[in-house]
């Protein structure tokens, strides 16, 4: 932490996603097989075994834990089951086209933890047409650094595109 206060952004915008947002997110939607691509450490992988899935993680940068040391947004094969991620803020928009388009083919569903305001952009509006499904609005804010005492600044939600989608978009709470 600097002398200010405020803490320095972690390289690699890796913060781990805490376990209650991603059992939000199993609440609401089923998934096949998942690749988590920016797995970091594996917090939110290891939810998503523990919730009954086959996951695939892998990450740029190599944290430790075993994981496939691979950058995403370099990927040329399709997926062919689902993308579950915490992207990295910069790069957001980056690792949704690529989702999009690896996961077309197949028909797989992308979940995207993002900050809750992310769709307001006017530049991002093709990416939420078809095939978006559901915007899941966080009702709590998650905690990105362990330990911090610090009332969380900014609300999140998961944004969920599904290839195989027959409804218009829906929005979901939930805590």
């Amino acid at each position: 932490m600097d002398l200010t206060g405020k803490y320095e952004r972690a390289p690699l915008d890796h913060y781990e996603t805490e376990e209650w947002v991603t059992r939000v997110l199993l609440r609401h939607v089923k998934f096949t097989e998942i690749w988590e691509p920016a797995v970091g450490k594996g917090r939110m992988l290891r939810e998503l075994m523990a919730g009954g899935y086959n996951i695939v993680g892998t990450d740029i940068h190599d944290y430790g834990h075993g994981y496939e040391i691979k950058n995403f947004l370099d990927a040329a094969d399709d997926w062919n089951g689902d993308i579950v991620t915490n992207p990295p803020f910069d790069i957001a928009d980056l690792f949704i086209h690529k989702a999009l388009s690896l996961t077309r083919n197949s028909g797989g569903k992308v979940a995207m933890l993002l900050r809750n305001e992310f769709d307001c952009a006017a530049a991002r509006k093709k990416v939420f047409g078809f095939p978006f499904d559901m915007k899941i609005v966080l009702q709590k804010r998650p905690r990105w650094i362990d330990g911090s005492t610090g009332s969380p600044r900014h609300n999140y939600a998961w944004y969920i595109w599904d290839w195989k989608t027959t409804r218009d978009p829906v929005i979901r709470y939930d805590k």
